[in-house]
């Protein structure tokens, strides 16, 4: 097929996409029909999450994560930190909790808590010790043993004056972590650039009055807004390399050669071989090698009454954007382990050239799910058999697949001249995170560029 034809064919599939309103995001080229084993770092062979329940309040229902190099790093931090503050039972005992919250606390037993999940999302030594130093202001400022000691607040009034109380204790942990921040030679602009990137991630809507925590704004307010001090993002990279932690959000994980997990549609899968996987958090998409043929998987509501309503409801936006014909050869077949569904396909012209479009819709125990499969006529057979291949090694996840999904861990990977985040998973063997995440995970906005001998973190499989 000439280069001309192949780009008016890309141009159609892409077409059909959008018709279709399922947006897909950037995600790296990878083969998955034969995973390579991910690298163990020796920090992770060293590090354990069952060494019994934490004690600090709030996190009884987690494990203590036991890694000595780690907990040697946040203790150096913290002794750093405690040297200027006035504590009468010396410098607060830091350990590590196996949570995916990024949180901290400060417990009245002289302790503080910092979650792997936050552990997983901070930049360098100097945020880490922004997060310590604010905590450590609440033990010398006596925030936590004063909140131990009030009985929980039950009439509306005297819950107003607690939050109000909780407000201003924060602001106050706030002024003094920036004061402990400088005397110890930090970046006292972290506090705003964690503040900026992390202060909304997952928050509940309250009404102010009622909020323990002050808002972002006020908090910013008060922060410095130029830095100055140590940031030290090597020591950070290397304390943290081969983190374990257990993902906050959505992700598609090779858990075995050839066979991925997808936690949001909560189902394991085998992608055609050499297909590419995109990944967009709420669907999947599995392009041919040369982008001709595309595959996209997603969960749905149910749409109509019963699965043919259903499916001529994917159709008519078709009609509507594409071109699409009539929905021919609607027939009831068996998919995804032996479920129920209903198929069709229907022909799209879009720049003078023709494509195919196999729709499906397959019932799955409490959900639909929608198989949208795209590709130029000339390659219908190819199409066919890419799907036969695929539908039949769709399954729920199983126990073994979550035991994998528990050995998830940060990977500190150096930038090389030329590499995108698309080849730095795949030059990693990374999971194929998507490219949101990615540059979250890092701190990158959406048009920042990695630049060569850079550090940043992936996700890797243990």
């Amino acid at each position: 097929m000439g280069r001309l034809v192949q780009r008016e064919v890309k141009g159609v599939v892409a077409a059909m996409a959008a018709a279709l309103l399922l947006t897909a995001c950037a995600a790296p080229k990878a083969n998955f029909a034969g995973t390579a084993p991910q690298k163990v770092s020796a920090r992770a062979a060293e590090t354990s999450v069952t060494r019994g329940r934490v004690a600090s309040v709030g996190w009884e229902a987690y494990d203590r994560y036991e890694d000595r190099r780690l907990h040697a790093y946040i203790a150096g931090v913290v002794a750093k930190l405690s040297a200027n503050a006035r504590l009468t039972a010396g410098a607060p005992k830091a350990i590590v909790v196996n949570a995916p919250a990024p949180n901290a606390t400060a417990g009245p037993d002289n302790e503080i808590a910092i979650t792997t999940g936050l552990l997983a999302l901070l930049l360098d030594e100097a945020e880490l010790a922004w997060v310590l130093a604010h905590e450590i202001a609440h033990v010398e400022l006596g925030h936590p043993k004063k909140l131990a000691s009030i009985t929980r607040p039950t009439a509306l009034s005297e819950i107003r004056r607690f939050a109000a109380s909780r407000r201003r204790s924060e602001m106050a942990a706030d002024r003094r972590g920036i004061e402990l921040l400088r005397a110890a030679g930090y970046d006292v602009s972290a506090p705003r650039r964690l503040t900026q990137r992390l202060g909304g991630a997952g928050g509940r809507r309250i009404a102010a009055y009622l909020a323990t925590h002050p808002t972002n704004a006020a908090r910013l307010a008060a922060m410095p807004r130029s830095g100055g001090g140590a940031r030290r993002v090597d020591a950070y990279f290397d304390a943290v390399d081969g983190l374990r932690f257990t993902f906050p959000g959505r992700l598609t994980i090779p858990v075995r050669a050839g066979v991925l997990v997808s936690p949001s549609l909560k189902l394991a899968m085998s992608p055609p071989p050499g297909y590419r996987v995109l990944d967009t958090g709420n669907a999947l998409e599995f392009a041919h090698p040369d982008g001709l043929i595309r595959i996209r998987l997603k969960a749905s509501p149910e749409s109509g009454p019963d699965l043919k309503a259903h499916l001529h409801d994917l159709h008519a936006p078709l009609v509507a954007t594409a071109q699409a014909g009539p929905l021919l050869d609607v027939k009831k077949y068996r998919s995804f382990n032996d479920r129920d569904a209903l198929t069709g396909r229907t022909s799209l012209r879009v720049g003078g050239v023709t494509a195919e479009a196999r729709l499906s819709v397959i019932q799955g125990d409490r959900r639909r799910f929608v198989l949208i499969a795209l590709s130029p006529v000339s390659m219908k057979a190819e199409l066919a058999d890419a799907l036969w291949t695929f539908e039949h090694s769709v399954r729920p996840i199983d126990a073994d697949d979550l035991a994998v999904l528990s050995r998830l861990s940060v990977r500190v990977v150096t930038v090389e001249p030329g590499d995108d985040y698309r080849s730095i998973l795949t030059r990693s063997g990374a999971a194929p995170i998507g490219e949101t995440y990615f540059r979250f995970l890092n701190g990158l906005g959406p048009s920042a560029r990695l630049r060569a001998g850079q550090k940043v973190k992936v996700v890797a499989v243990r």
